[in-house]
């Protein structure tokens, strides 16, 4: 009895909870309050009913039963109230109906509580029997008047009803049906075909299911579709029937085979038996499922089909006219529209940039636009659906700007029912528009979640092409940009390369004109030098030691200056190329000898040596395919680098022959080169250790002398002969420059003396005349 009780005060609770959520979702609603009223009502039924049939106590049964008719003609005229006022809250009756509908109640709720209807009840085993008097009849006509025409009511208004009404009117009678079914089976069907009347106090468990239906109907704003709701409970009904008659199957089995259901056979055979009944339940299950999706849900044709072809028709599409037609035609054919509509717009600008549109005119734009900075104000981007969006902006929700305001106005002007916004994370703005369906009803949950599948797919695709789109628009531009820039470019070229060769041939000019009189400058201070020596005028004369060393001054800076020319011809000739090369065999070792004899001054002064290490066996060396003048210029340019960066120690020169080159190595002790400057020797102007620190920190100074230009001149001579340049060094330690040189062979005797070409008179290209 206790168990009962507890069960009935946890029923009485949940409805309860459905009641007043019903209530808190809008207080103002009629139809929210005749909801809490009609929960009450039942309730004081549920209890008065337990108590009429649980208690002994005659004058505490006789209350409850009359407490029973007194609930049941509350809750018919209750239910007579929401039907009038379910679900919009909309009266269908003038006042005076509900003034006479309220005094025809209340005169029948006080004969309930009156010896008129209960006269007297016997307690018996389990239950109160009860004398009825003469107004109970009045009762019956009260209740089945109530109770029609609240059914009569809900038709009807089921009959004009269109879009989220008619679904919440069928979510309603569907609770109904289901709940007169289960109080019909426990208090009709079991008592009086069966005989079993201890499951009657457990019919009011059934009106969970009639709340919970209504609940629903009344808080929801979008419903799972009708057909898909009757598919979920024939599939939960059936699969249930089958577990059940599973279950008592196998325990009878048990019982008969094994002699129980606990029996150690049992247990050992429920082993074998556990993954048959697995694998057929899933076989069953599935079936069952596909049968119902087929047979009642998706009786056209299904979703996942309709999604499979969208997507194997837009997966490579690049077209964005192709890809916009067939997501207005997958979307028109299976949600059964009239109007769908696709909008792309700039992302600051709002300005539209593609539109295809199915019956629509979307003559406001810009109005309907006006749900992006909505959804921006909002800080999300939802679904809305007209219904929907109209009790947003009523509760004045998440809208100061009352830009929600002006999308319903447009949505109802053009005839749109619902607007979803495009993938973002796709970089795609926009939107898609759809019309009513043609037979009125409203969107379901799967209709929702069918149309985010197809958009968020139509994104990507869209996305995809607006890509290509741009990518294209970029080539073709840049393809033209290209060609401009690329013949401004050659044209820049050509004059820079004209600048340049006439920059060469003016050096080249220069350095001619400039090395003649240095030439002759240089010849008559020869010749007045060796008068005065033969005159004896460095003898006997005060200023004699001082006009030596005046004279010597004179005659090293004029060495250098030529030196300096020479060398500046050679860099410019090697840039043009356009040195001259007048190749010969040439005995290397003759030409290391002159080098070693041109810097024995330089090295005797400073302390060094200077060795040439050649083994006997060494000393009759192959020739080497070169011009002489140029290969001396190379092996003099590398001993005066050796010689002046080297303080202490010596000069060590290694030749290293083999079948195809000679090999040259010019070994230092000097003071080494930075690892990191190594890449960068040889290369024109650069020279090592190039900057000195100003004073007080202050920008750095470039160091005073040398051009950069030898190591250059060096190494492209080298390069010239068709030879490898090596350059190897530690700081402190010293530095090894080797460089290969071909040798000369007798296929070269064909090409002795061969002289490029030197393009001409400079003067004539320059358009100068010599003086």
């Amino acid at each position: 009895m206790y168990m009962q009780l507890y069960f009935l005060i946890l029923l009485s609770i949940a409805l309860l909870f459905f009641g007043v959520s019903s209530l808190r979702s809008d207080s103002k609603s009629k139809t929210n309050r005749y909801f809490l009223l009609f929960i009450l009502s039942v309730i004081i039924w549920i209890f008065s009913n337990y108590l009429s049939n649980t208690i002994s106590i005659y004058w505490i049964a006789l209350i409850s039963n009359r407490l029973i008719f007194f609930s049941t003609t509350l809750l018919s005229w209750i239910l007579f109230l929401f039907a009038s006022v379910y679900p919009n809250s909309n009266k269908l009756f003038k006042k005076i109906y509900y003034i006479l509908s309220g005094i025809f109640t209340l005169v029948v709720l006080i004969i309930d509580l009156t010896p008129y209807v209960v006269e007297s009840i016997s307690i018996e085993s389990g239950y109160s029997s009860i004398v009825f008097g003469l107004g109970v009849s009045i009762y019956v006509l009260h209740f089945i008047f109530f109770f029609f025409l609240f059914i009569y009511l809900l038709i009807k208004k089921y009959k004009k009803a269109v879009g989220l009404e008619k679904v919440q009117l069928q979510y309603l009678l569907l609770g109904i049906v289901l709940t007169a079914l289960g109080a019909g089976a426990t208090n009709l069907i079991l008592p009086v075909v069966f005989k079993i009347f201890s499951l009657s106090n457990y019919g009011p468990v059934f009106l969970i299911i009639f709340v919970g239906f209504t609940f629903t109907s009344i808080v929801r704003h979008r419903f799972l579709g009708i057909r898909f709701l009757l598919g979920r409970i024939i599939f939960f009904s059936v699969v249930s029937i089958f577990s059940l008659v599973s279950f008592f199957l196998l325990a009878f089995l048990a019982t008969k085979v094994f002699g129980g259901v606990f029996e150690t056979n049992t247990i050992l055979a429920t082993f074998a038996i556990a993954p048959i009944y697995a694998w057929g339940y899933l076989k069953f299950s599935s079936y069952i499922q596909k049968l119902i999706e087929e047979r009642v849900v998706y009786t056209n044709i299904h979703p996942t089909e309709i999604l499979s072809k969208f997507l194997r028709a837009t997966s490579t599409q690049l077209d964005m006219d192709k890809i916009a037609v067939y997501v207005i035609n997958t979307v028109r054919k299976y949600l059964n529209l009239e109007k769908v509509g696709i909008i792309l717009f700039e992302k600051d600008s709002s300005k539209v940039i593609y539109k295809r549109l199915l019956n629509f005119k979307l003559e406001g734009v810009r109005d309907l636009l006006q749900v992006i900075q909505y959804w921006k104000d909002i800080g999300e981007d939802p679904i809305l659906v007209l219904e929907e969006a109209k009790k947003i902006q009523a509760k004045n929700l998440k809208d100061p700007k009352k830009r929600l305001e002006r999308v319903i106005k447009c949505m109802e002007d053009e005839g749109i029912s619902a607007i979803f916004p495009l993938n973002r994370k796709v970089q795609l703005n926009g939107i898609i528009v759809v019309g009513k369906k043609k037979n009125s009803d409203p969107f379901s949950v799967e209709d929702m979640n069918f149309l985010e599948d197809i958009i968020a797919n139509a994104s990507v695709a869209m996305g995809r092409a607006i890509l290509y789109k741009e990518v294209e628009s970029f080539n073709s531009v840049l393809k033209i940009k290209v060609a401009e820039q690329t013949k401004d470019l050659k044209e820049k070229v050509t004059q820079l390369n004209e600048a340049r060769r006439k920059e060469h041939d003016m050096i080249d000019i220069m350095g001619h004109e400039l090395r003649t009189p240095m030439t002759i400058i240089r010849n008559y201070q020869e010749i007045l030098n060796n008068y005065f020596e033969k005159e004896g005028l460095y003898k006997g004369r005060k200023w004699s030691k001082k006009s030596k060393e005046y004279m010597d001054i004179i005659e090293e800076n004029i060495d250098r200056e030529i030196a300096l020319i020479n060398v500046l011809l050679s860099a410019t000739k090697l840039d043009d190329g356009k040195l001259v090369l007048n190749k010969e065999g040439v005995n290397i070792s003759d030409v290391i000898q002159d080098g070693i004899l041109g810097h024995e001054v330089d090295v005797k002064e400073k302390g060094l040596y200077i060795k040439f290490n050649q083994s006997d066996e060494e000393k009759v060396l192959p020739q080497v395919f070169a011009d002489r003048v140029r290969i001396q210029e190379v092996v003099d340019n590398l001993l005066g680098n050796a010689v002046k960066y080297t303080n202490e120690g010596g000069i060590d020169i290694n030749v290293i022959p083999n079948e195809k080159y000679m090999k040259i190595e010019i070994v230092d002790t000097g003071i080494g080169i930075p690892p990191q400057e190594i890449k960068h020797i040889g290369k024109k102007f650069y020279r090592s250790n190039q900057y000195i620190s100003g004073k007080d920190n202050s920008m750095p100074l470039v160091r005073p002398g040398g051009t950069g230009l030898g190591l250059f001149v060096t190494f492209g001579l080298i390069k010239a002969h068709g030879g490898e340049v090596e350059v190897k060094s530690k700081l402190g330690k010293g530095s090894t420059f080797s460089f290969t040189i071909p040798l000369f062979k007798k296929e070269h005797e064909h090409n002795l003396h061969t002289v490029k070409d030197d393009n001409g008179d400079m003067f004539k290209r320059l358009g100068l005349k010599r003086k």
